[in-house]
């Protein structure tokens, strides 16, 4: 699934083609996604102008003078900018123009949405959605007051878009390696000195992967079809029975909560 630096990569491929530009086209030709496309929405959009697009946890948010279109990628799904005549790929289901340049909507799996909301964030999917987690608001003490009365453990709560939002399971394993945290650890037992290592790491490596261009697994690639590179600097995280970097103990893989989990035993003490 697209996470975080994912998402923010496709949405700055995007603002180019889309920001100050008039929808003049919406083509849909297939309305079931996770939840269905309106068939009042080319009626509601067509003709307003796109003023800018944000990034909101996982969701790219095109606004609009009269409200706003909130779309996510799901499992697979991407963009792709081209010509509106085009030849049309299999499973592109939505497509855009703005003035000069298309934008369409690539979703094998139909996991992701397209949705109208005409008010952002009173919208049911992003009115709950925690702090960024590369925004200042996301710190340690934020992560004290949240985790102290939760026994899960930190793996899932990181991953928990209402305590923090875009962490998925990449760079949740990745984090944790890096902090040097156990992905099992009951959240309310970390240390005041974990949860500053985790916060800083969590930090690190979502920047350092939109520095790369994210991570190419499987299909991802960004909307001017640009793959991304941090894959190659993977501590964990598809490396189960490999040697850990640090201390070349093999790698342990366990699942929590039906992801896959990959962490050092030796750095990464329960």
């Amino acid at each position: 699934m697209p996470e975080l630096p994912e998402v923010e990569i496709t949405t700055h491929a995007l603002k180019p083609a889309c920001e100050g530009k008039v929808l003049g086209q919406l083509r849909i030709n297939r309305r079931d996604l996770r939840w269905a496309v309106s068939e009042a929405l080319p009626g509601i959009v067509l003709g307003q102008r796109c003023f800018f697009l944000s990034r909101r946890g996982k969701y790219i948010i095109f606004h609009f003078s009269n409200g706003a279109i909130i779309a996510h990628l799901g499992m697979s799904g991407s963009f792709r900018l081209c010509k509106e005549d085009d030849p049309w790929r299999q499973h592109e289901h939505i497509q855009m123009v703005f003035e000069d340049c298309a934008v369409r909507l690539h979703d094998p799996r139909r996991f992701g949405c397209f949705l109208w909301a005409p008010v952002v964030n009173e919208h049911p999917l992003i009115i709950n959605i925690g702090p960024e987690p590369l925004m200042d608001e996301f710190n340690s003490e934020y992560l004290a007051q949240k985790l102290e009365y939760r026994s899960s453990p930190i793996k899932n709560c990181i991953m928990d878009s209402k305590l923090v939002c875009g962490v998925g399971n990449i760079y949740a394993n990745e984090s944790l390696f890096q902090a040097q945290i156990h992905p099992l650890l009951p959240a309310s037992r970390l240390k005041d000195e974990q949860r500053v290592l985790l916060v800083q790491a969590i930090k690190n490596i979502l920047k350092s992967a939109i520095v790369a261009g994210g991570c190419t697994l499987k299909d991802f690639e960004s909307a001017n079809q640009q793959p991304g590179y941090f894959q190659t600097d993977l501590a964990v995280y598809g490396r189960k029975n490999r040697h850990c970097y640090r201390c070349a103990t093999p790698l342990m893989h366990i699942r929590i909560s039906g992801r896959s989990t990959v962490y050092c035993p030796s750095c990464q003490k329960l």
